[in-house]
């Protein structure tokens, strides 16, 4: 009798210890899903901020240079490092060539409403 309780001890320990480890691997995938959503709002929310500090840094270039002509690349190298410095304060690391991105897309932006003004 002693013999048949602990066989089903043991193999009611066995399908606990089965069910315990289902258990872990389903959580490990439910929080990896939920740290990669995380992941993506946080980047999204960099980005707009990131295009909103542009779009303030050329804004502000543009107004201090407003009467010199032919300094676009002495708007761009302020703009640049401004950008640089304002993104750093904010905590968001980008490369060079997004930054780049950015400042060109933000006087695109400027461009076009300066057609549809003029």
């Amino acid at each position: 009798m002693e013999q048949l309780q602990a066989t089903i001890i043991n193999g009611i320990v066995s399908v606990l210890v089965v069910l315990v480890g289902l258990a872990f691997t389903g959580l490990k995938g439910f929080i990896q899903t939920k740290a990669s959503e995380l992941k993506a709002k946080t980047d999204t929310k960099n980005y707009e901020l990131a295009k909103s500090i542009t779009h303030t840094v050329v804004n502000a270039v543009e107004q201090i240079f407003k009467d010199v002509h032919d300094a676009s690349q002495d708007k761009f190298k302020t703009a640049f490092d401004n950008l640089t410095k304002e993104l750093e304060k904010a905590g968001i690391k980008l490369d060079d060539e997004s930054k780049k991105v950015l400042i060109e897309s933000v006087v695109n932006g400027f461009n076009e409403l300066k057609k549809i003004e003029g």
